[in-house]
């Protein structure tokens, strides 16, 4: 049986003396960095928002930062090297294909306004690396315009490797998406990923985890035709996928979140069958047997529609916005996938 992981739940609070939050807000897009986290834009009040809220997690406070180019919800973004890099989402009338991409550091300082297209920060690369003056930026590949997709960063092993981040899926406007793409974290450039083998059938709202140790990417669940509760894995360096017989699945599942913690895939909450789940769920990645996940702490708040990521080094997972069947979420859960040092700061946030 998995040892039970403590989960924390943090009721909103804004940090004194700031402008309020639009709250709440669900379909965001979210990163941690350093000892912060930030939600890219989302849904609320009936429409997409370009807003940009950060999470201090010591404080546990909330505070507005200057928003987006421009409004967007189920997008995603991903810390890719020094590199914020945020893709795709909906504005209300189109899927976009559009990256955005600013300096992690910049984040890290509250500076949220410094946003590049993807071409001008690949240019701007270019000519680091020439020691020259700026190259007009160019014309870049990038994937087809998408919402509801998945996205997650591939750290290769070797030493001194660059990491990438991969896009698999989603639902262009007319129809669901089962591509693979690959951005290389060093030039900040787009690759189509030409797969073989047995891939996952076209597909949204699916979670997509790197597995570096082993050299696999995962896809677990999403919507198909149907809510599907299947496993599939893509060997990186041949680019082959393979469906991935398991034991004792969860319930069929869109919108869950999913990471590889140690030997297991840390999986759940979304939309199953009866409405919003708290189902947290681990697959030995051994024996490729699920098992419910034991929580200790506070109680999961079942949740769809919400925004999430990994802190301290994968230590830490953070959910926060989204719904439950009948109303919507502001508290922010915790949870931990390894035991984390506690944070300097007094949490301001009411824990339940």
């Amino acid at each position: 049986m998995s040892e039970a992981r403590r989960c924390t739940r943090v009721d909103y609070a804004e940090a004194p003396g700031t402008a309020p939050l639009d709250q709440p807000t669900a379909n965001g897009a979210m990163v941690a960095v350093e000892k912060k986290a930030f939600v890219f834009g989302g849904f609320s009040n009936g429409g997409s928002h370009g807003q940009i809220a950060e999470y201090d997690l010591a404080t546990k406070q909330w505070t507005k930062r200057p928003g987006l180019p421009a409004a967007r919800s189920e997008g995603t973004a991903v810390v890719l090297g020094a590199h914020v890099v945020l893709f795709g989402g909906w504005n209300d009338h189109d899927a976009l294909a559009a990256t955005i991409v600013t300096k992690a550091s910049s984040l890290a300082e509250g500076k949220t306004d410094a946003w590049q297209p993807l071409a001008a920060a690949a240019a701007a690369l270019r000519s680091n690396d020439d020691d020259g003056a700026p190259e007009a930026p160019a014309t870049v590949l990038e994937p087809p315009p998408r919402r509801m997709h998945a996205m997650c960063v591939y750290q290769p092993t070797a030493e001194g490797a660059a990491p990438c981040a991969y896009v698999f899926g989603g639902f262009s406007g007319t129809s669901r998406l089962n591509d693979l793409w690959r951005l290389d974290g060093e030039t900040l450039t787009w690759t189509h990923v030409e797969c073989q083998g047995f891939p996952p059938s076209p597909r949204d709202s699916a979670a997509l985890a790197a597995n570096p140790e082993q050299g696999q990417l995962l896809v677990f669940g999403g919507y198909a035709t149907s809510r599907v509760n299947e496993l599939f894995t893509l060997d990186v360096e041949t680019g082959t996928w393979a469906r991935q017989p398991t034991s004792m699945p969860p319930a069929a599942r869109f919108g869950t979140f999913a990471v590889v913690s140690g030997d297991q895939l840390v999986a759940g909450m979304g939309q199953d069958a009866r409405g919003a789940s708290a189902g947290v769920f681990a697959l030995k990645l051994s024996t490729w047997k699920w098992a419910l996940l034991p929580v200790e702490g506070d109680e999961l708040e079942a949740r769809i529609n919400f925004a999430w990521c990994t802190s301290d080094g994968g230590k830490r997972l953070i959910i926060a916005g989204g719904s439950t069947d009948v109303r919507q979420c502001t508290a922010v859960q915790e949870i931990e996938l390894e035991k984390v040092e506690a944070a300097a700061g007094s949490p301001a946030g009411k824990k339940k």
